[in-house]
């Protein structure tokens, strides 16, 4: 989803840190909600036979986001042996960061808000599943005023899966909610 011009050497190894790059179709002017668009090729990938238009369009997205935040240099830096927490890990960047874990070698943490979510992280082999609604953490007493408590025992939690340890990695993408925690 990024325009990059790749002029400048700042975006050469990392093209999040290129000076121009750019939000295609929103901070560009390429038409990103039009019929037809501009888009440079080499941001082009053939679309799988097997998906919808709306299915091709989010792993690359998700994909990529959830690896850079895990394993790329300028993310986390992952490695075997790692306990992650993944907040939403049933979800699309975190069903990501679920599988990048598994297949690196690493501890998902899975946070979850219900059941079904929880089915789908242990479908997907992760067997340390935190469902926040069935444990009725609320990490903000009203809309100004955190929970340290509450921080706390979602601690206490994390470390009945890990053998008594932190994590070492928390895969933050929800926010405002949840960032205090983390």
């Amino acid at each position: 989803c990024l325009s990059v011009e790749l002029e400048s050497p700042d975006g050469h190894n990392d093209t999040m840190m290129d000076p121009e790059q750019r939000i295609w179709g929103f901070e560009t002017n390429f038409g990103g909600l039009a019929e037809l668009a501009l888009v440079k090729t080499n941001q082009l990938l053939p679309k799988p036979k097997h998906l919808t238009w709306e299915e091709a369009a989010s792993p690359g997205l998700v994909n990529s986001t959830a690896y850079r935040q895990l394993v790329s240099r300028n993310g986390a830096g992952m490695k075997q042996g790692d306990n992650v927490l993944i907040w939403g890990a049933s979800g699309g960047l975190g069903s990501y960061a679920t599988q990048y874990a598994l297949a690196g070698g690493a501890t998902p943490i899975c946070v979850v808000s219900n059941d079904q979510k929880a089915e789908i992280c242990r479908a997907m082999g992760a067997e340390a599943i935190i469902d926040r609604s069935a444990e009725g953490y609320k990490f903000w007493k009203d809309e100004h005023t955190q929970d340290p408590r509450e921080w706390k025992r979602l601690g206490a939690k994390i470390r009945e899966f890990t053998g008594g340890e932190d994590v070492d990695i928390v895969f933050e993408h929800p926010g405002r909610e949840t960032f205090g925690a983390s």
